[in-house]
């Protein structure tokens, strides 16, 4: 019995001493974390979030939204001018610009028979079928429209009414004088400067043809010169300096012509415009400013006379300004003969 209670007494003893050695042991790791935890126990180092009802608020004033004024009306464009097709008018148009056989390519000879067109379409009352428009014409396209030097009719000829139909036609391209200097040549692009008399189509022969046609009047506009040389530059090196541009005799009456130079002068462009400057103004002055500026009486008709004044005295002034030189168009015919009828809604907005 008494062992029994000895060997209990040793158990509790035992146990007791294992239970003091795990409290220690726990101290012995917690320590470190408790001096860790010295310092931190402050709110700053935890803060405390705390949530307070919200203060009351004055009721929101609704934002203006932003105005915006209507923009200022503007006024109606202006009509642009037109005139009623007339199936009585024709016109032949041809731009030369790319050129072969080492000859000069002239930048604005297409932009010049398109705007030319565009006036002969809306101006003259020309109508599409009635509008032969060629750009960059061969030798063989301009005799198969205006004929031959022989005396064979083109195109235009299968088309007319003799003593009804109203002609124009229009080159833009260069020129050159025949060896005599006594005529001029228009320039297709396949022509060999080196014997235009073979390779170029005569101006002479061109009039001589449009006359033959019977037509009741033929104007003819050419943005060329046939000095030889040219905005572009020379054609061939030993052109002749001067040539007579060919006058309208009794062979060419009812013929009216308009050239760009004289003589040995050059046509000059205007690159602002982007354009021949004779050009510009012949379409200006035929859109009305020949009669309607200090050059004609504005009565509303275009006569040749108008449009002579008009077109040499503004050729003449821009050739100077821009480029320092001397350019007089040269123009030939009845200079009453009324060019076209201004539209009444051209009379009223000037």
């Amino acid at each position: 019995m008494m062992r029994f209670g000895l060997t209990r007494l040793i158990s509790f003893l035992i146990s007791a001493a294992g239970l003091a050695l795990v409290g220690v042991i726990g101290l012995m790791l917690l320590s470190p974390v408790a001096e860790a935890r010295k310092g931190m126990d402050s709110e700053e180092d935890f803060p405390v979030f705390r949530w307070s009802a919200p203060s009351p608020q004055p009721p929101a004033v609704p934002r203006a939204l932003p105005t915006f004024s209507a923009p200022p009306r503007l006024p109606p464009p202006l009509p642009v001018p037109t005139v009623e097709a007339n199936p009585n008018v024709f016109a032949i148009v041809i731009g030369n610009a790319d050129y072969r056989n080492d000859i000069p390519t002239l930048p604005y000879a297409l932009s010049d028979a398109r705007d030319m067109a565009a006036l002969f379409r809306e101006r003259m009352g020309v109508r599409p079928g009635n509008l032969i428009e060629l750009n960059n014409a061969t030798f063989g396209e301009m005799v198969a429209v205006l004929g031959d030097a022989s005396g064979r009719k083109g195109k235009i000829g299968s088309w007319l009414t003799p003593g009804v139909s109203e002609v124009w036609v229009y080159f833009s391209g260069h020129g050159l004088p025949s060896a005599d200097g006594g005529s001029g040549l228009l320039m297709p692009v396949d022509a060999d400067p080196t014997i235009p008399e073979i390779t170029a189509y005569s101006l002479d022969a061109m009039l001589s043809n449009l006359k033959r046609l019977g037509a009741r009047s033929v104007t003819v506009i050419v943005e060329a010169c046939f000095s030889g040389t040219s905005a572009a530059g020379p054609l061939i090196a030993n052109a002749a300096p001067v040539m007579r541009i060919p006058q309208v005799g009794p062979s060419k009456e009812g013929i009216t012509v308009l050239t760009a130079a004289q003589h040995e002068e050059v046509a000059s462009w205007d690159r602002s415009v982007g354009g021949g400057i004779f050009t510009r103004k012949v379409i200006d002055g035929l859109k009305g400013k020949a009669d309607l500026s200090a050059t004609g009486n504005g009565d509303g008709a275009v006569t040749l006379g108008e449009l002579d004044r008009f077109v040499s005295q503004e050729v003449s002034y821009q050739a100077r300004l821009v480029h320092g030189r001397v350019q007089r168009p040269w123009f030939s015919g009845d200079r009453s003969m009324a060019l076209l009828t201004l539209p009444e809604e051209t009379t009223r907005l000037q």
